[in-house]
Formats: structure tokens, sequence, C-alpha cells
């Protein structure tokens, strides 16, 4: 299974990172996404996922094919970006807001 991310390389958002995409790392779902420098770096660094260029057909075949080979989130910290990593931290937050 996959998470398809189909964003446009609309200038408003080339410099952003996508929510969806730390929502699938909490998931363990590797993702698919449009190539963009910005998010092709983390998609390679902790194989996220498969980065293609949705705009190029023929070379978009190419990159699905060869992504089909990745072993998935091998580079990732097992906690990375693991909500049980963010709802501990929030429970410490909260505590210590409500003085508990």
């Amino acid at each position: 299974d996959f998470l398809l991310l189909p964003y446009e390389l609309d200038p408003a958002i080339l410099n952003k990172l996508p929510s969806k995409l730390f929502e699938a790392c909490g998931l363990g779902c590797p993702i698919i996404i449009n190539s963009n420098s910005r998010w092709d770096h983390l998609v390679t660094r902790y194989k996220l996922g498969i980065s293609i260029h949705f705009d190029e057909p023929i070379k978009s075949q190419e990159e699905f094919r060869e992504g089909l080979n990745t072993s998935f989130f091998e580079n990732l910290e097992s906690n990375f970006y693991s909500w049980n990593k963010e709802g501990k931290l929030l429970i410490q937050v909260l505590e210590e807001l409500l003085g508990s």
C-alpha cells in the first residue's frame, strides 16, 4: 500500500512540507509524491516512499518501478515521526500546564 500525494508544483507550496507526508510516516505507509527538491531530500534520506515526476509519464513509470525495490523507512529512527513520541510530549506539556 502507498499513500498517493500528487501535489501540483505550485510556487505557493514548493518550500513547504505537506502534513500528509508526516501522517503517512506516523502510520508507516510509504508515499508516492510529486518530485520536488525540497521534499526529495526527506523522501530519499529516510526512504519514505517514491518521488516521481508526475508531469513526465515515461520517466515517472521508470521511477515508480525503481522505487518498488526500496525497503521503506530503513533509515528512519523507530519513533522519528511516530505519534507515540509526540503523544508523550503532549501529555508532559499538558501536565505541566495543569500543575499535575
